[in-house]
């Protein structure tokens, strides 16, 4: 008696009792995370979760457009897209069109997950079915195989990337059309099953897809289909295909779609599949297998009870193993093109680099718009899985086949402890952590328009974290915001560029500035308002806001929370000597650092003053940058916007050189501040001189700086 030859579950009761299973399982590796909504103030969300739902709550609020998953709020004025953001289209269209009835923001991604996971053992109990593998051993065994797979639990908190039971549902319908005997609705099953996945990440489309086309080839060798036919079936699919992309917006002629490069680096290290990672209900465990820091995407341990059980299935089924490779000879295909997608062109054994397989442009580019390809194993996991419980399940008798699927199952269980185990709680919010938000809330409330720096370069903000939650607070006002945290931009600027952008364009009304990262801080923010009224965040950022004094007064939380920035006042006469690191406050663009060379073709210091002065005096002390093959460096200095000085140093002059010139004192006492802009029209780089690899643009070193009255 074998274990398919079990008291045949019925396919519906078999289908809601693996979803039960499964849903259970998630609940329990989930805990309270599919319940907690990020909209809610009470609870702290961070990572790829919060950008996830802060595109979902723009795109429920805003108007329909098209293309239909488009919104502009976010990222703006270029704007965003439902897809490009994660929100899940399949799952975002119906919600939104409920939003008109109720007006409230609904954070569907968790409540997703947790369907995910049902869905996980359903789609495996289904798969299973077509294999006519019936039984309870098979209902339950399979169902808890399915969802305790490491590679969809280490998806945690990217609720599209856990819908991997679009896969287990492909590998069922590839396996139905071998069952079909001329019947071509499978086909019409597949093309809905593509749609769905396309509609939900468009990795899983590319997986879906690559089983489809072996169906394809399947039937039309089997001779199960004629060329004509399967000619014109795929023609239609690809029409309809093409349709669902252009609506959506995954297909563009209107704008250029920006690709983040990388094709290579977040890829599958070969020892991923075999070597064990974490592992286990202990404390700790073994690290991951990468390479690389981003390899992490190409997570392909397969567990320890689905090792056991594919290896037992492998020695029961040792004679027939070629024969089966020979009849699945086209779905083998079709996933080892995916499984060497996933290695990619830069092969890693372990931390060893094996071998990087150069690609031509033609080729590289069109692979840059999928680079995270250390995914596309997935369906290589699955298919070993499936081939080792199908195999154990038809080649054992019963009471054998129960047992070693139990140990199996066991050992998974246990495998994947540590993820149930380590899974991070999501933390309620402190008392101060909610009056802080909910005076960052205040803050954007009382504007129209949100300007982040940098916009999308997000890997440069101080804080991670407090990024992603004024994204979500943005969102869950409709805030028109610079940034965006998107798998894919268009029209993607530069840091640089966002700097020269919004810095020519002066203080604007009703625009709350937010500078978060290193490169945009107090000296752009004081060049973007002179006056400094802005204020530092409990983080190091700063904030600028005409509204800023008014806001003071109305939200006293700004005082006890967020910290003034007070340049100190300078009093001529004092030295500041910068190559000691003194005086950073006084230096706004240009000099990255006290003591360090301009870098480019400008540079600016900025000195408060007290009082009124009839004259003043500047005086320093300065290094030039020169060279046999440099031999001058010309600066010009500006006040006020007006040229006050010009002056040529030249080799030969003794360094440090003395530099002293007259002030606008008339200028400085309207601004109450000496304010000097430097250009320099001959920076050049060491490297451009032969000099050194550094490529700066150099031309004077400030050591002290000083301002006098006669």
């Amino acid at each position: 008696m074998r274990l398919r030859d079990l008291v045949a579950v019925r396919l519906p009761v078999a289908l809601c009792v693996a979803f039960i299973i499964g849903g259970l399982f998630g609940g329990l590796y989930l805990r309270d995370f599919f319940w907690k909504s990020a909209n809610d103030s009470n609870y702290v969300f961070g990572g790829d979760y919060a950008a996830n739902v802060a595109g979902a709550n723009y795109f429920q609020q805003q108007d329909w457009q098209f293309p239909l998953f488009d919104f502009d709020n976010y990222r703006y004025p270029e704007g965003g897209s439902l897809i490009f953001s994660d929100g899940i289209p399949l799952v975002g269209f119906w919600v939104k069109l409920l939003y008109p009835l109720h007006g409230k923001l609904i954070d569907y991604l968790g409540w997703y997950v947790l369907v995910c996971f049902g869905l996980q053992s359903l789609a495996f109990v289904f798969l299973m079915r077509q294999l006519e593998l019936r039984g309870w051993g098979i209902v339950v065994f399979g169902s808890m195989l399915a969802v305790a797979a490491p590679i969809l639990l280490h998806r945690y908190g990217h609720s599209a990337l856990c819908s991997h039971y679009w896969i287990l549902f492909a590998i069922g319908l590839y396996f139905q059309q071998r069952k079909a005997q001329g019947n071509h609705r499978w086909f019409i099953y597949f093309y809905l099953l593509v749609i769905g996945a396309l509609l939900t990440h468009p990795y899983l489309f590319i997986m879906v897809g690559f089983v489809f086309a072996a169906a394809c080839m399947d039937a039309l060798f089997r001779r199960d289909i004629s060329f004509m036919r399967l000619t014109g079936l795929t023609a239609s699919a690809f029409g309809g295909l093409f349709l669902v992309m252009i609506v959506g917006g995954y297909l563009r002629w209107d704008i250029e779609m920006q690709s983040t490069g990388g094709f290579g680096y977040y890829s599958t290290n070969l020892l991923s599949p075999f070597w064990p990672q974490r592992v286990g209900w202990a404390e700790e465990s073994a690290p991951l297998m990468t390479a690389t820091p981003y390899q992490t995407e190409g997570f392909a341990w397969l567990g320890t009870g689905v090792w056991f059980l594919f290896l037992c299935a492998l020695f029961l089924y040792r004679r027939q193993l070629m024969s089966a490779l020979r009849k699945h000879c086209w779905l083998g295909l079709f996933i080892s093109l995916l499984s060497l997608l996933a290695i990619g062109n830069q092969i890693y054994l372990g931390q060893r680099h094996l071998v990087t397989i150069p690609l031509p442009e033609n080729i590289l580019d069109p692979l840059q718009t999928f680079r995270t390809n250390g995914r596309f194993i997935w369906p290589a996991i699955y298919a070993i899985l499936v081939f080792a419980v199908a195999v154990i399940g038809r080649q054992l008798p019963i009471r054998k086949a129960t047992v070693i699927l139990a140990i199996g199952t066991a050992l998974q269980c246990w495998d994947v402890g540590f993820y149930i185990r380590h899974n991070p709680r999501i933390l309620e919010r402190s008392e101060q952590g909610k009056v802080i938000l909910q005076t960052e809330r205040s803050l954007i409330a009382r504007h129209e328009r949100l300007v982040l720096l940098p916009s999308y370069h997000h890997a440069d903000a101080i804080n991670h974290h407090d990024l992603l939650e004024f994204y979500l607070v943005a969102s869950q006002l409709n805030k028109p915001i610079s940034s965006s945290y998107l798998a894919r931009s268009w029209d993607r600027r530069s840091s640089d560029d966002d700097r020269k952008l919004y810095l020519s364009q002066g203080l604007q009304d009703n625009t709350l500035y937010w500078f978060m990262g290193p490169r945009f801080g107090l000296k752009d923010a004081a060049r973007l308002d002179p006056s400094g009224k802005f204020i530092r965040t409990r983080t190091n950022q700063v904030i600028v806001s005409s509204q800023l004094p008014s806001m003071e007064r109305e939200l006293p939380a700004l005082a006890s929370l967020y910290q003034p920035v007070e340049f100190s006042a300078y009093t001529p006469g004092d030295v500041v000597d910068l190559a000691d690191g003194h005086g950073m406050n006084f230096l706004l663009a240009g000099i990255h650092s006290p003591g360090d060379w301009s870098v480019g073709d400008r540079a600016a210091i900025r000195l408060p003053l007290k009082g009124e002065h009839e004259d003043l005096i500047f005086n320093g002390q300065v290094w030039a940058f020169l060279s046999s093959r440099h031999p001058r460096q010309r600066v010009m200095v500006y006040q006020g916007g007006k040229l006050i000085h010009e002056r040529t140093f030249e080799i030969g002059e003794s360094m440090p050189i003395d530099w002293s010139f007259t002030l606008d004192a008339q200028i400085a006492n309207e601004t109450r501040m000496v304010y000097l802009e430097f250009k320099f029209p001959d920076a050049i780089s060491p490297q451009e001189l032969g000099l050194s690899e550094d490529p700066r643009a150099l031309a004077i070193q400030l050591k002290t700086i000083q301002v006098i009255v006669p």
